[in-house]
């Protein structure tokens, strides 16, 4: 089955998700009620899809699959997990077909492929060898084709790079950083649909003058972010970008909105101690394995770390008063500072579901940075002290 743990419907839909704290009506968008219904319907097939595939109903996965096909006919994810189940229904012909289908719309995820047991009937055809070869080929195609140039900035430095296992990017570090003094990595993870490397790349002057180097991806698919990006950016970018001199990238800072959000919450949740600190803007705390296991309301909701590690990132939440996203915070921000998190939440009476960093909110951002760049952990718990003994 399709594996994207952190999928656009989980940012787009998380009202669903959390249906069981009971939401005040949220205000109209701007896309209307029938594009609103037609996402709820989506997000309910795939829910029905996800439960399907869980108990072993192969029959009804592949019924709710055609269902979401004639929902989003564009869409390659539905036929990817039509192919999935009629694989498990011993159909090889009409599996393939589907998969076909699927990277001919967009589908190009072949290291899933290739290791997706929906789909071990089907490792031996040839056929699904050339499939899964036309899908590594168009991921290539497709992250070309996305390549974004980026303008200079006046008194900073642009440095680009392309990693053979990693994604494409591209630094913004200010021209005072030396080895002497570095400035900190931080890393923009981009939404799904589109990089808004033109609305963040603007503000690496104002993160240069602060002591940070803005790092942004310039070619990818512009999706959802999936297992095997993060290892891509991990494993293959990461290690690349550290070679700029002047620049410190032991521990960056993870800065996401929505998609990308919930990629940099759910990295720290696995290693809290590898970044040091997260900017996250209309992300909410949602345990991303367990929601795709079928779980909703307080049972989706992301406990903090065990261990000690968790009380060393300082994490900024940017949120809208009118996102229903925003119940997940209030819900459960105190036990997270109970528990040692260094947490700033802000919401922010303006807007839903979009981003929401007007200028009042860049002025507390640069005040939160400037505390962590002074090697303080804004939001940390108030340490009482113990009362003298006698």
């Amino acid at each position: 089955m399709r594996l994207l743990p952190l999928r656009t419907a989980l940012s787009l839909l998380v009202a669903l998700a959390l249906s069981s704290f009971a939401f005040a009506p949220a205000p109209a968008r701007a896309d209307g009620p029938e594009d609103r219904e037609k996402a709820a319907k989506a997000q309910a097939l795939d829910d029905e899809v996800t439960k399907a595939f869980a108990e072993k109903r192969y029959e009804d996965a592949a019924a709710k699959c055609r269902e979401m096909i004639t929902l989003l006919p564009d869409d390659g994810g539905p036929r990817y997990n039509l192919a999935c189940a009629l694989a498990r229904l011993a159909k090889p012909k009409e599996a393939l077909e589907a998969l076909k289908a699927a990277i001919d719309r967009g589908y190009v995820d072949a290291d899933h492929m290739g290791e997706d047991e929906d789909l071990a009937t089907l490792r031996d055809d040839k056929a699904f060898g050339e499939l899964v070869a036309a899908a590594r080929a168009g991921e290539a195609k497709a992250e070309e084709k996305a390549y974004e140039p980026g303008a200079e900035i006046e008194g900073l430095k642009s440095v680009e790079g392309k990693p053979a296992n990693g994604l494409r990017w591209r630094l913004r570090i200010g021209r005072d950083a030396t080895a002497e003094k570095p400035h900190r990595l931080l890393l923009w993870l981009h939404p799904s649909g589109g990089s808004m490397n033109a609305t963040v790349e603007p503000l690496a002057k104002d993160l240069a003058s602060r002591g940070f180097a803005l790092l942004v991806v310039t070619a990818r698919a512009w999706g959802d972010w999936s297992r095997r990006d993060a290892t891509r950016l991990l494993e293959g970018t990461l290690p690349d970008v550290a070679r700029v001199e002047g620049l410190d990238a032991c521990r960056p800072l993870l800065m996401g909105f929505t998609n990308g959000g919930q990629l940099a919450i759910d990295l720290w949740a696995k290693e809290p101690s590898r970044w040091g600190g997260l900017v996250l803007d209309a992300v909410y705390p949602i345990d991303a394995q367990a929601y795709m296991q079928g779980k909703r309301g307080p049972d989706a909701m992301l406990s903090p770390p065990d261990g000690d590690a968790k009380k060393g990132t300082p994490i900024f939440v940017l949120v809208s008063e009118a996102d229903p996203g925003q119940m997940a915070w209030r819900a459960l921000e105190g036990a997270w500072r109970q528990a040692g998190v260094p947490l700033t939440v802000t919401y922010v009476p303006e807007g839903r579901h979009e981003r929401v960093f007007g200028a009042e909110q860049r002025n507390v951002l640069g005040a939160w940075l400037a505390d962590v760049a002074a090697g303080r952990l804004p939001g940390a718990p108030e340490v009482r002290a113990k009362p003298a003994t006698k």
